[in-house]
């Protein structure tokens, strides 16, 4: 044959060799760094960063989530975590995030106690939505109690749902923030029976969580004007904002022992 034929066939001999040597190592490349990414320990979970709060650990954020050591950052699904931290009492919402090579980093919106709920000889921190975050301790210190309504089967991480407890929630939510700090209790023995006690010893029936706005911007208006007149009557009657009661505290006759004042559950 022609030389010139030979040293093209030579040629293409080992340009065809070259080629399947780089798609060799090509193969072996990828499957290396397949297996480096997600399968060696390189991207393991090690550490779990909670921001936020303090009520959440780490270590319930891996129990919740059932994040072990065995988890590839890389492919752990973040909606996945973020759904199950929200089965925990305090968190209202949360954000995961992925932080090279090895942290899952949890940023978390708490739940905020709003009311403490008695339930028997217990008391339960409670949110405005209903939520029960945990017994009762120095977090509730100053925080109105709710009492006589109906509850049953209350632990940490369930909702309330009674009647009388969103109505309570509901007619406390409305409250200006003024009126709000004064309120010391709740009673709701039934949803149109929303009783309210304050700081100086004053109730207010309130009535059923109907008119709310009105209701609040009444109350909060005759509270001015009582404090104004440094009056403070034995009740306040806000049942129907258009026509509102001030209860007058009589003084006990002289020599007299004073008669109890009713109970809220009796007003």
């Amino acid at each position: 044959p022609d030389p010139r034929i030979s040293r093209r066939r030579r040629a293409v001999r080992r340009s065809q060799r070259r080629r399947a040597v780089t798609r060799a190592l090509a193969v072996a490349v990828t499957g290396l760094t397949v297996w480096t990414v997600f399968f060696s320990p390189l991207f393991a979970v090690r550490a779990v960063q909670v921001r936020g709060t303090s009520h959440v650990t780490a270590a319930e954020v891996r129990r919740v989530a059932h994040l072990g050591g065995d988890d590839n950052l890389l492919r752990l699904s973040a909606s996945r975590v973020q759904h199950a931290l929200q089965r925990l009492p305090w968190v209202r919402r949360a954000r995961v995030q992925r932080v090279l090579p090895g942290t899952v980093r949890v940023t978390v919106q708490p739940r905020r106690p709003a009311i403490v709920v008695s339930f028997g000889a217990a008391g339960w921190l409670v949110d405005r939505s209903g939520h029960v975050l945990a017994p009762v301790d120095r977090r509730g210190r100053h925080l109105p109690v709710l009492a006589e309504a109906r509850v049953r089967n209350i632990a940490p991480g369930t909702v309330l749902h009674g009647p009388e407890v969103r109505g309570a929630l509901r007619v406390y939510g409305s409250l200006p923030r003024p009126v709000a700090r004064r309120v010391v209790a709740l009673f709701a023995p039934s949803p149109e029976r929303i009783t309210l006690a304050l700081r100086n010893g004053v109730g207010v029936r309130y009535g059923a969580a109907e008119e709310l706005r009105a209701k609040a911007a009444v109350l909060a208006a005759l509270l001015r004007r009582l404090h104004h007149q440094r009056s403070r009557p034995a009740y306040i009657d806000v049942r129907v904002p258009q026509s509102p009661a001030v209860s007058v505290r009589q003084a006990p006759a002289t020599g007299a022992s004073p008669s109890p004042a009713p109970s809220p559950s009796q007003r």
